[in-house]
């Protein structure tokens, strides 16, 4: 994707977390490694932002998100990361949704059928909480990426 003469984004926005939550909330080296390598296929100078998906329904899901997300910000911090880091489960948005049925899909009998992933108001009103913390990200980056009148 970032091969020269291919590919210029103004912008790359990442957002996940799920998959490999476990391992990275076990074993930081994980975590560090794991960002090391996305930072060396990135392209120098280009702006970037990386974001830890919505907390789910469960309280044990989410806790194992957290512990994660603590060790990939971290390995962010370490690795020197061009790219800005926001915290996707925050108090806000993990009172928003831990054991909140509204935001899950559920069965005829109102239990949730996936506690993984936040339906699409969940979505909306986590991105309304965040939107101060991604507007900032977004600031910094596009900022940090102009160049300087002054001196250019």
């Amino acid at each position: 994707m970032f091969r020269p003469d291919y590919y210029a984004p103004k912008l790359i926005f990442l957002s996940f977390l799920g998959n490999s939550a476990k391992r990275w909330a076990t074993d930081f080296d994980s975590a560090l490694s794991d960002v090391a390598k996305m930072n060396a296929q990135l392209p120098a100078g280009t702006p970037c932002i990386f974001m830890t998906t919505a907390p789910s329904y469960s309280k044990k899901i989410t806790d194992l998100r957290i512990k994660a997300q603590a060790n990939l910000k971290r390995a962010f911090d370490e690795t020197g990361s061009q790219c800005s880091f926001i915290e996707g489960a925050t108090p806000e948005t993990v009172a928003a949704n831990q054991g909140n049925t509204h935001y899950f899909r559920v069965n005829s009998k109102g239990k949730v059928k996936d506690p993984y992933h936040p339906n699409t108001k969940a979505a909306e009103n986590f991105f309304m909480i965040a939107m101060d913390d991604i507007c900032n990200a977004v600031y910094d980056q596009i900022s940090a990426a102009m160049p300087d009148p002054v001196t250019e």
